[in-house]
């Protein structure tokens, strides 16, 4: 089990040493950990709130908070309330993870999930199924 405060200090560490921190790589694995547990695990996985450093961006806090939010209402865990936080887990412009102009923009606009949408991301609604 890895709590998503680990993944974040793996990602800001890794930053030290990569330009994306291997961002993508370290919350795949979260994802994966976090299907292959128990509820009860879950929970432990998401309750604490991540600490804040300084080569994570707040673009990729709220990404992880929007995630949180999300595996949380498709798993029935109780959502932590730290990922509420608008100061923090909130954007003011618009964040695109994938680099993207005209139609695809305007299909993410649409298509993406409730808890990214409401913190001004925009991911395909596809973008965590698991094959």
């Amino acid at each position: 089990m890895i709590t998503i405060d680990e993944v974040i200090k793996l990602i800001n560490n890794d930053k030290l040493k990569t330009k994306d921190g291997n961002f993508s790589i370290h919350i795949s694995n979260f994802i994966d950990d976090f299907i292959r547990s128990d509820n009860k695990i879950r929970t432990k996985m998401i309750i604490h709130e991540p600490a804040q450093y300084g080569m994570v961006s707040k673009e990729e806090y709220s990404y992880v908070a929007a995630l949180i939010e999300r595996l949380a209402d498709y798993y029935g865990v109780d959502k932590p309330l730290w990922i509420y936080n608008k100061d923090k887990y909130y954007l003011d412009n618009p964040y695109f993870p994938i680099e993207c102009k005209g139609r695809p923009r305007w299909f993410l606009l649409i298509d993406s999930p409730v808890p990214f949408k409401k913190r001004n991301i925009f991911v395909s609604n596809d973008h965590f199924i698991r094959v």
